[in-house]
């Protein structure tokens, strides 16, 4: 069954009245008919099978069931991700919500290849446009949020009374795999993950990201691409908390 995320204001009862750009992806881009069965999210890790009972600008459902969503990943990652180029930034937010991460903070680092002036509200709302589709088609019950864009300076300092990660290239002593044994047994469930740009961080950035208490880290010997290490990291991060184990 499609997957929609809905405001709840949108429920009344137990009907439910869809905004016109889901009723147009109901009735015109997935053709779904009446009688048809979707389920709804309502970003509260709750779900409804609803059955379709019109058609049109505004569509109607029915919910004929209420269900428990799959459960959140329990380690929850806010990745830190330096502004890249536009159309590899919507691809990592694209497979970071697959994948599981929580949240996404965009950081306008010194060797960004773009500004943070330069993401309009529009392009923000695209961004969560991406994040919420990936969200529906990956089974998520909850949307990750993404932070307004910030700069290196201020975000570094912002995150207290958690590990925060700082993948960087020319570390040669600790691995991220070696750190993320450390949190496997902590009540603590939230890690910050810092990504730098595609021209790597400058030293200025990471003497500051040291003393702000971030772990400075390693990937392993290979250079990856910053929209490949954001992914790979978090992949670690969550292979090695148990988050990518089936569950009963």
């Amino acid at each position: 069954m499609h997957r929609f995320f809905i405001l709840t204001d949108s429920m009344k009862g137990e009907i439910i009245t869809f905004d016109n750009a889901i009723s147009h992806q109901i009735g015109h881009v997935l053709r779904l008919r009446e009688g048809g069965r979707i389920i709804i999210c309502d970003n509260t890790g709750t779900e409804y099978v609803c059955e379709i009972i019109s058609l049109g600008e505004n569509c109607t459902a029915r919910i004929t069931e209420k269900l428990k969503g799959l459960p959140e990943p329990s380690l929850k990652i806010t990745l830190c991700q330096s502004l890249i180029k536009s159309d590899k930034m919507e691809w990592l937010l694209q497979k970071g919500t697959e994948i599981g991460v929580s949240a996404f903070a965009p950081v306008n680092a010194s060797r960004t290849a773009v500004s943070a002036k330069e993401v309009s509200a529009n392009k923000m709302e695209r961004w969560k446009r991406i994040v919420q589709e990936a969200a529906e088609q990956c089974g998520r019950s909850r949307i990750p949020e993404i932070l307004p864009p910030a700069k290196f300076k201020d975000a570094i300092k912002s995150f207290k009374d958690v590990p925060v990660f700082f993948i960087n290239e020319n570390e040669n002593q600790i691995s991220l795999k070696k750190a993320a044994d450390s949190i496997k047994n902590q009540s603590q469930k939230d890690v910050v993950l810092f990504i730098g740009p595609e021209g790597g961080w400058d030293q200025s950035e990471v003497a500051l990201a040291e003393s702000a208490g971030a772990r400075s880290l390693s990937l392993g010997r290979r250079i990856l691409r910053a929209e490949t290490a954001g992914i790979v990291a978090s992949t670690i991060l969550l292979y090695e908390a148990g988050e990518l184990e089936l569950r009963g």
